[in-house]
């Protein structure tokens, strides 16, 4: 518990440090570092659910916490979410703990699993590189990851502001149709390509594929609660295509929670 407690006055400090002379406060620097602290809350729910242990834990919690920090230099440096249009905010992040030294009074176990899950939360796939021992942090701190960015997305839906967000980060025909490749990707049973998103049924598309990268049940437990799938599938297009991703996401989804009853 004092570890948590030291990393998230270190990370206070930090985001406060990086608001830009002059201003109260950043809009995307306040959306970035709320994300961090609802990550770090479902890491360290999700890891008591599936019975860690608490040094477990407490390390889960302070992965979720500092596992966005490149992305607050990012927006400072660069005014951007964008990675091709900045940095790889996964190796920043990696980068800007370990300048730190914010974890020095951690156990070196402790330090290697945040410091590979920092950087690989934000690759389509866990790179093959990474520890053994570190893979079941970087499991869980992509799915808390994917939890808490269906939340932001369904706020920006919510207030209509969904196209104005997207458009900022992405170069994409709001109105364009599905993109052939997306549909493969799926169909495929993989998460959908970035370059393949080309439309903002592709990005919802995406959001569907994200379950086959889904790692533990407590988050198939939370996806179907919240209705994740449904709602996003009720934004599409009505048309063949859609037609079958929505079926085999569904049918996906269900398998999984089917297996989570007694």
């Amino acid at each position: 518990m004092e570890s948590r407690e030291r990393v998230r006055a270190w990370f206070d400090d930090y985001v406060e440090n990086h608001v830009p002379n002059g201003m109260k406060s950043h809009p995307m620097i306040t959306l970035k570092s709320r994300h961090c602290r609802m990550v770090a809350d479902l890491c360290r729910d999700i890891a008591a659910e599936l019975g860690w242990s608490q040094e477990d834990v407490d390390t889960a919690y302070i992965l979720g916490l500092l596992h966005d920090v490149g992305r607050i230099s990012q927006v400072a440096e660069h005014n951007t979410f964008s990675d091709g249009d900045s940095f790889d905010h996964g190796i920043r992040g990696c980068e800007v703990v370990t300048r730190s030294g914010v974890l020095s009074h951690l156990p070196e176990r402790t330090v290697t699993a945040v410091l590979e899950s920092i950087h690989a939360h934000n690759k389509r796939e866990i790179p093959p590189d990474t520890s053994p021992e570190s893979i079941p942090f970087a499991k869980l701190v992509r799915d808390a990851d994917k939890l808490d960015i269906y939340r932001v997305i369904f706020d920006y839906i919510d207030s209509g502001s969904i196209e104005a967000r997207l458009t900022g980060v992405l170069n994409i025909d709001i109105d364009g149709p599905v993109s052939p490749a997306t549909v493969g990707d799926i169909m495929r049973k993989e998460t959908v390509n970035n370059p393949h998103i080309v439309s903002l049924a592709d990005f919802y598309l995406m959001q569907l594929s994200w379950v086959f990268d889904i790692n533990y049940r407590p988050t198939y437990r939370r996806i179907s609660e919240k209705q994740v799938f449904e709602r996003l599938a009720a934004l599409l297009p009505v048309n063949d295509d859609t037609a079958r991703v929505t079926t085999l996401v569904m049918d996906t989804l269900a398998e999984q929670i089917a297996e989570l009853k007694p």
